[in-house]
């Protein structure tokens, strides 16, 4: 026969383990209530685009993910026809944060372009002539609509993209560069130090609305050799 105080721990133990909630995986676990998610298993890796609602934007994390540029993009279009049905975001849809830019190959080797002839980049010591490499990087992709690729994709939803804000710019010799050969090409100094990555955020302006291109949020550089 059990001792009292063993008697009465069994009867606590089974009490609570009557009382608890069965413990649930991480697939069956209940939906997030503050947002709406699609997510998409392709070559091995999870993408995710989550829109959150309270704050108006949309965050896309693919950036783990191997994946070519045309495939990526094709999963961010396919995610938000999941996402938004009818083809058109919501008024409250204000930005989007597409992770780093180096995982969108043609819209970073062609701010590497612009800046390798731009006057106001300073090829030998990498960064702008004046002004931030933030501020730089902004005004270069919006002169240059690196991004036609996205433009043509929020153009079908009602909306007109433009890059308002980039952190942690990331700045390489040129030879060091995946499209290093292509740069060459167009007649860029392979020692030349480019901008070629940094995390960035699109606002997406209705069509129908005017852009204001004061808009601007600054973060902190970060050079590698």
């Amino acid at each position: 026969m059990k001792p009292p105080f063993l008697r009465t721990l069994a009867l606590a133990v089974a009490w609570l383990l009557a009382a608890s909630p069965a413990c649930t995986s991480e697939d069956n676990a209940p939906a997030p209530t503050d947002g709406l998610e699609a997510t998409t298993e392709v070559e091995g890796c999870i993408v995710r685009l989550r829109f959150h609602e309270h704050d108006g934007y949309l965050d896309f994390r693919s950036s783990m993910c191997p994946l070519t540029f045309a495939k990526r993009m094709r999963v961010l279009e396919e995610q938000l026809d999941r996402l938004f049905a009818d083809g058109k975001l919501p008024s409250s849809c204000k930005q989007i944060f597409l992770g780093r830019l180096e995982f969108f190959a043609p819209f970073a080797k062609r701010l590497a372009l612009g800046a390798a002839l731009s006057d106001d980049w300073d090829r030998d010591r990498g960064r702008p002539r004046s002004g931030t490499p933030n501020d730089f990087v902004i005004r270069m992709a919006n002169d240059l609509e690196i991004y036609e690729e996205l433009n043509e994709l929020f153009h079908a939803r009602g909306r007109k993209p433009r890059l308002t804000s980039v952190e942690k710019v990331l700045v390489f010799s040129t030879k060091d560069l995946p499209y290093a050969d292509w740069l060459r090409v167009q007649g860029v100094d392979l020692e030349a130090k480019l901008p070629s990555d940094a995390q960035i955020w699109f606002d997406l302006h209705m069509i129908d609305h005017p852009i204001d291109h004061s808009t601007s949020r600054n973060g902190e550089q970060e050079t590698s050799p």
